[in-house]
């Protein structure tokens, strides 16, 4: 900032402007501070009085000791790989854990000189410049405390275990300390584990706060703000974080939604958040999108009762736009994310896919496939094929409708474009559950006449809301690479620090369960008529007892022989176990059991096997058909009850593959066999 001379009287207006201008820009070093802060509230009723200052621009002090890991420097020298402190370009202290590497355990101090308080009387309050991501890296826990002593460092008493900060101002009440002399510890611990570290700058103790606000808060939309595309008259849930950066605890608020002039308030009370701390909110009131473009004002207002706004208004309100495009009931897109609680830019995956989900409804079919062996949602086999995906790099990306590796930014128009498109089949799922058994079956109905459908049926369960505490070994928060908001906006997570708690974002769209595998069952083969369905049994599936049923989808995918989606389906499983399993109902409508029936030796030569498995007694039918779903033979094999085996020459076919479809009643089940020659 330089130095400031001051020539003649100074009213209060000018003293006032003054004193904000340093507060936009306290980052930069303040010269002669105590001398400043002193000048800047004379004339004010109630002057401040500082007690201490340390800007570590001299050196380390006399006096302080650092231990451990602990340095001074400068950003650029005291920087890594991984924990970037150049936010900062004065002098300062750190640990650098990152630096430290992978083999480095443990933490270490950084101890003050003596600190006179003798003279305090009254209130006394700290303040100091921090930096600390609170990345808790494969879920080893860092920290960051401070703690004070007043028998010269014999004992010592913890202050206060600090969340994570971007190079700003935090606060201590140091009241109880009035008339001491006091000794300062700022503990770093990494957690066993290798880890980002901590950077320590500015702190002044005086009896009123010079940095910290007494009301500031912030709000967000979560992705309101990202794109206004969204589906027809689909009811959208008005939620978001509301974040407490002012020293005084918020204990209540209201949130409002200005809908064309109609207002609706939802009162949040009986809430204690201190500072930088947050919480989520949801209004219970959905917006319909509707047929027309329009917007919603979503503002917060009666913080602790009192309608003055705070010194930062810009970020106490948003504006969530609209524009509705026509998509078709029956078609949706699978979105499969690889995401991992580790990942630093995966906020831009959950940003999106939550606000898709939540804009286009039924159409956009999500599913977050986490990764990571300290990621405690991670379903290995899920990941496992999500990550061998032809072409996939890393983290975050998602796979499109099992086509093409997208970033999450790039899923909205093609995800549109496909939304109105007429779908080549249509699907539905059923379900049943008895003592911790899920049952399922998925109908598939063929659009147009196919001679040669070839398509496959897969199932996948997920859960949303999830939320966990860190324990050894589990990281429940998400590394935040938008922390401090200089990659730009990103839903919100650029208000938070580091590592964002799970009960503050919890995690949505999570795979649990792939029930009859990745690839499914190819349930759906052979000569289909315009209209003509069949009903695919999927396996039996155990349920895990901690799984909210309440929060879970139940999710029938639909591939094509290539592996593409060509369609989906997704139902809250509550809804889809009170609907039931489906039942055929129609003429047209087949059941296909993957236990009617298996052909063996495949491939053949000559003669091939057809074991046939029939609960009650059935007329049973053979079927084969060629690739270009040609009959090429057929055996009616009449009444048919329990086992049986039935031999088929095939000597008389053409090398190639061929489709063996038995059926039995109104159930059925098909093979591909190869016959070689």
């Amino acid at each position: 900032m330089g130095n400031f001379n001051f020539v003649g009287r100074i009213d209060v207006l000018y003293i006032i402007n003054l004193y904000l201008f340093f507060k936009t820009y306290y980052i930069m070093k303040r010269i002669l501070l105590s001398a400043v802060m002193a000048f800047l509230f004379v004339g004010f009723a109630a002057s401040q009085t500082t007690f201490y200052t340390q800007d570590f621009e001299a050196g380390l002090p006399d006096g302080w000791t650092l231990d451990g890991g602990w340095e001074y420097g400068v950003g650029g020298d005291l920087s890594s790989q991984y924990f970037d402190l150049t936010g900062n370009s004065t002098s300062f202290i750190a640990f650098n854990d990152d630096g430290l590497g992978g083999s480095h355990s443990g933490g270490g101090r950084a101890e003050s000189a003596p600190i006179d308080l003798t003279a305090v009387t009254g209130t006394a309050y700290m303040e100091f410049m921090m930096y600390f991501q609170n990345g808790d890296w494969q879920g080893d826990d860092e920290t960051i405390k401070v703690l004070a002593s007043i028998d010269d460092g014999a004992t010592w008493e913890e202050l206060k275990n600090f969340n994570a900060a971007n190079w700003e101002f935090v606060l201590l009440d140091m009241s109880q300390f009035a008339g001491e002399t006091l000794k300062l510890a700022f503990d770093y611990d990494d957690g066993t584990g290798w880890n980002f570290g901590v950077g320590i700058d500015d702190i002044s103790i005086s009896d009123i706060p010079i940095y910290s606000t007494r009301r500031d808060y912030v709000m967000t939309v979560n992705g309101g703000t990202q794109f206004d595309n969204c589906g027809q008259n689909v009811d959208y849930p008005v939620e978001g974080a509301f974040i407490n950066n002012g020293y005084e605890a918020v204990t209540s608020f209201d949130i409002n939604v200005d809908n064309n002039g109609e207002v609706t308030t939802t009162s949040f009370d009986g809430i204690s958040l201190e500072k930088g701390e947050g919480m989520r909110y949801s209004v219970a009131e959905k917006v319909n999108t509707g047929e027309d473009n329009f917007d919603i004002m979503v503002s917060v207002s009666n913080v602790n009762g009192e309608m003055g706004e705070d010194e930062e208004t810009a970020d106490n309100s948003a504006v969530i736009v609209f524009e509705p495009v026509e998509t078709r009931d029956d078609k949706a897109v699978l979105i499969e994310e690889a995401t991992g609680t580790w990942c630093t830019w995966c906020p831009r995956g959950t940003v999106y896919m939550d606000e898709m989900a939540k804009r286009f409804g039924h159409n956009f079919v999500a599913v977050a496939v986490h990764n990571g062996g300290n990621d405690p949602m991670t379903l290995s086999a899920y990941d496992n094929e999500i990550t061998s995906f032809p072409g996939f790099t890393g983290f975050p990306s998602v796979i499109y409708n099992r086509t093409v590796i997208l970033d999450p930014g790039d899923i909205v128009a093609p995800s549109m474009a496909d939304m109105m498109e007429a779908p080549e089949v249509t699907v539905e799922v059923g379900a049943a559950e008895a003592g911790g058994t899920l049952t399922s079956n998925v109908r598939v109905r063929v659009a147009d006449a196919n001679a040669n459908a070839d398509y496959n049926v897969s199932v996948v369960l997920t859960e949303d809301g999830l939320t966990g505490i860190e324990g050894p070994g589990e990281q429940w928060g998400q590394i935040n690479a938008y922390s401090g908001g200089n990659q730009g906006p990103m839903g919100g997570f650029e208000y938070f620090g580091g590592s964002v708690p799970s009960q503050v974002w919890p995690y949505s769209h999570v795979g649990r369960a792939l029930i009859s595998g990745y690839d499914g069952i190819n349930g759906v083969t052979g000569n289909f008529g315009a209209g003509e369905s069949i009903i695919v049994e999927m396996d039996d599936f155990g349920m895990n007892a901690d799984w909210n049923m309440a929060n879970m989808h139940i999710i029938a995918i639909v591939t094509n022989s290539s592996g593409e989606v060509v369609n989906a389906v997704s139902l809250k499983l509550n809804d889809a176990i009170a609907n039931g399993l489906l039942s055929p109902g129609t003429a047209t409508t087949e059941v296909y059991d993957v236990n009617l029936a298996s052909v063996y030796p495949n491939p053949a030569s000559d003669f091939t096997n057809v074991e046939i498995n029939v609960g009650s007694a059935a007329d049973v039918t053979i079927q084969v058909t060629d690739m270009m779903g040609q009959l090429v033979s057929k055996r009616n094999l009449g009444t048919v009850a329990g086992k049986q085996n039935v031999g088929y020459d095939v000597s008389d076919f053409a090398a190639g593959t061929y489709t063996f479809k038995v059926i039995a009643g109104d159930k059925v089940a098909t093979q591909k066999v190869s016959v070689i020659k």
